[in-house]
Order: structure tokens, then sequence, then C-alpha cells
């Protein structure tokens, strides 16, 4: 994902406990849980758990503490999506 995060604006509290993949006329959302390494760091490194995919964010800005595990909802405009495939 070709995107700066921010929280508040394309990164919110998603108000369903479920991952879910959908589009509209505002773009593409993606919705699971909020991955968080290097807690530490200001901001820390974030990705999406979704079902059996790893989405990887980098940092967002403006998070507020203790999200890690939480759910959340991303927004991108299609044209900021690119598919990198990679195995761990």
């Amino acid at each position: 994902m070709d995107e700066e995060f921010q929280w508040g604006a394309n990164c919110s509290p998603a108000a369903v406990e479920e991952p879910c993949i959908h589009q509209d006329e505002r773009g593409i959302f993606y919705r699971g849980r909020l991955g968080l390494i290097e807690i530490e760091a200001e901001p820390p490194l974030a990705h999406l758990e979704l079902v059996d995919v790893v989405i990887d964010l980098g940092h967002i800005e403006g998070l507020p503490r203790g999200m890690a595990g939480a759910w959340v909802e991303i927004n991108l405009k299609p044209e900021k999506i690119r598919v990198y495939p990679y195995e761990i």
C-alpha cells in the first residue's frame, strides 16, 4: 500500500470485529486486527492481520497507545494499492 497512514484520516477503529474487504465510491476498505512491532518506536511499525494474510502498513502517525490487537479499518484510493507477494 503506497500510502502514509494517519490515525483518524485513513485508519480508524472498526465498528465491527470481523475481517472484511469492500469497495464503494469512496475507496477500498480493509478491516482486520492491528499488529504492532517495535512498540517503543514513535510511531510503531504496524501491520493488518486479515484472515490468513498480513498486510504491512509501516508507520501510522497519531496512533493511540494500547491499540495492538484492536480491530481497525483502513481506507485507501484504488490507485494507492499494489500487490507485492513474498514468502516468509
